[in-house]
């Protein structure tokens, strides 16, 4: 079938591939760390009770048409504090599996992302450490479907593979910027193909079921599908680290603002890019 990848189409499965499950290794976190290692990512299926999903999903209806947003970033005193979503993005189940991946407590941000893709829209393709890279180098995204989703909805997609000196250009450079403290555009591209023809790696995704969950790097390249379809795509971001690490201050504690520059002119990507050859 053809999906589209940001603006671009594609064929999947082909160009674009299935998404490795690795529910079958959650009791060996010795191959839980070389899978992630190896791929960047762990794709966990029926990890979170599903209805308690389905139930936050109408919560989050609600919320986000009445704020009228494309997403909402969340802190301890707002919404993902409220008993439907604390169930998901806190759930015990979590924090045991962070325990045991960390080998010591872990810690989520006091930030939630709640997110809604519109039709027409789609994420384009970044690192996450280029929003919250001041903190602990072992920070993880965990990305949480809102619902059942399909590649017509809007998936998220992930590089797989791309451990290469190409990479680690991209890394030591665009990886290691700052939206706030460099003023750059987040986004590193808006085309999948470009990108893996320069940086190696496929493009994959899948089919996700509410309950699923995918759990990346912050130098795991990522992206999303277009949503071709009259309805909104509902997804959740939320950040795991070891307690004892630093912690990034934009997204955790009472002082925390969250990014300070949103309404400050920003550097073009496309010119960072020709700074530095990227």
């Amino acid at each position: 079938m053809k999906i589209t990848v940001c603006k671009t189409e594609m064929d999947f499965p082909g160009e674009v591939g299935e998404l490795r499950d690795s529910s079958d290794l959650l009791e060996n976190m010795d191959a839980i760390h070389a899978r992630i290692g190896e791929d960047g990512y762990l794709l966990l299926r029926n990890f979170i009770d599903r209805e308690d999903v389905l139930v936050a999903k109408e919560k989050f209806r609600t919320e986000i048409e009445s704020a009228n947003a494309g997403s909402i970033q969340i802190n301890k005193d707002y919404l993902a504090y409220e008993e439907e979503f604390k169930k998901i993005f806190e759930s015990p189940r979590l924090f045991e599996f962070f325990k045991r991946f960390f080998g010591e407590s872990a810690l989520t941000f006091d930030f939630k992302w709640l997110r809604r893709v519109r039709p027409d829209k789609y994420t384009g393709l970044h690192f996450d450490n280029v929003y919250m890279g001041r903190g602990s180098e072992r920070l993880h995204t965990v990305w949480l479907p809102i619902g059942d989703l399909t590649p017509d909805l809007g998936t998220l997609v992930l590089n797989v593979g791309s451990h290469n000196e190409r990479k680690q250009k991209l890394v030591e450079s665009y990886g290691k910027m700052d939206v706030d403290r460099d003023k750059v555009e987040g986004w590193f591209s808006h085309d999948p193909r470009e990108y893996s023809e320069k940086y190696g790696g496929q493009w994959q995704t899948t089919n996700f079921k509410a309950g699923d969950i995918v759990i990346f790097t912050m130098f795991t390249m990522h992206c999303s599908t277009l949503n071709v379809t009259d309805s909104d795509r509902y997804s959740a971001d939320i950040r795991f680290q070891p307690s004892s690490n630093p912690i990034d201050e934009r997204w955790y504690g009472k002082d925390a603002l969250g990014h300070t520059t949103v309404d400050e002119p920003k550097i073009s990507m496309e010119v960072f890019r020709r700074n530095y050859g990227i």
